[in-house]
């Protein structure tokens, strides 16, 4: 337990336990205060866990305690019926007909490309993608970009992306303390992060509770609206009206979003960057076939092989904790 510790303090935690399961095995147990653990990177087990038997598996209440300063009852801390219930609210929201209309997404695409210098310079890509990805997940969760609002969003993204990380870095070193969490020294960076990343969400819950006001009032002015978009935030405020469980929900789903997407961009890009090769097949596919749709997005074969080595090599979910029920 202390050698985690250090390790993930010095960042090193995907080494010790790259290493352990090196010279382990796949599978092994461990007793943490008096709990046994059993870490596993088993193909088999993992999708017994994720698939096969998933109704078997329970988050666990120290997963709950760890993940309830930032948000609760969300979907990545709730099993069950509740599981299932906020999991269909949110998968129309990925529906790939959510993506046919490119020209939505373009504003952002454009704000990427445009802060790459043209110079040659080097430059840090990671920062670019963490905002570009969270203006996108807004757009597509809220309808609107972040930018919009929230009109101090452009001048403060930095500052938000890194309370998301001492927000993910606190929780995970909360779940790692487990029975032990009580004895676990106050951590001001994690409650700081909680506070920034809750300040936004509150915006987000007006704008949920004034849709949700006119949608009850059935004064929605919906002659502007796309009716082939689901907006996510509009379907939430329509059953539910508390504000913290608004703001739980809505921040999740957003910080969730765009963290997967920002890291595999990062993850592909990473790839790409050390195969010239590679990054001139992708390039010359692009150039035939030209702008995307959701008709055809599916005939860019070599995107997707590249998206899904970018998977494979990719942090997405370094360590994931659930319990037997």
């Amino acid at each position: 337990m202390l050698e985690s510790f250090k390790a993930s303090k010095s960042g090193r935690l995907l080494d010790q336990a790259r290493s352990r399961f090196r010279e382990i095995g796949n599978t092994y147990s461990a007793t943490i205060a008096g709990t046994t653990v059993v870490y596993t990177i088993e193909p088999s087990n993992i999708k017994t866990i994720f698939a096969g038997k998933f109704d078997d598996f329970d988050i666990g209440w120290w997963r709950r305690r760890a993940f309830a300063p930032a948000f609760e009852d969300v979907l990545i801390t709730v099993d069950g019926p509740t599981w299932y219930h906020q999991r269909a609210m949110l998968r129309p929201a990925f529906n790939i007909q959510q993506f046919s209309d490119y020209a939505f997404y373009e504003p952002d695409i454009d704000s990427l490309i445009h802060r790459i210098p043209k110079d040659g310079s080097t430059i840090d890509m990671a920062p670019l993608f963490n905002t570009h990805a969270l203006s996108m997940a807004s757009r597509l969760l809220f309808d609107e970009p972040l930018a919009s609002l929230n009109p101090d969003f452009s001048a403060s993204s930095t500052r938000f992306i890194e309370a998301i990380h001492r927000v993910n870095k606190g929780i995970q070193l909360t779940g790692r303390w487990g029975k032990l969490a009580l004895l676990q020294p106050r951590d001001r960076a994690f409650e700081a992060g909680c506070k920034t990343i809750h300040d936004l969400g509150d915006i987000l819950v007006q704008k949920a509770l004034s849709y949700r006001k006119s949608w009850k009032m059935q004064t929605v002015d919906r002659s502007g609206e796309n009716q082939n978009r689901y907006i996510f935030l509009q379907e939430l405020a329509k059953e539910i009206d508390n504000p913290v469980k608004l703001r739980n929900q809505l921040l999740a789903m957003l910080i969730v979003g765009s963290q997967t997407t920002a890291t595999l961009l990062t993850s592909c890009l990473s790839l790409l960057s050390s195969r010239p090769d590679l990054w001139a097949k992708l390039r010359g596919e692009a150039i035939t076939l030209g702008l995307p749709s959701s008709e055809t997005v599916r005939a860019f074969t070599f995107l997707n092989h590249v998206v899904n080595e970018g998977l494979s090599h990719s942090l997405l979910l370094l360590e994931h904790w659930t319990e037997g029920n």
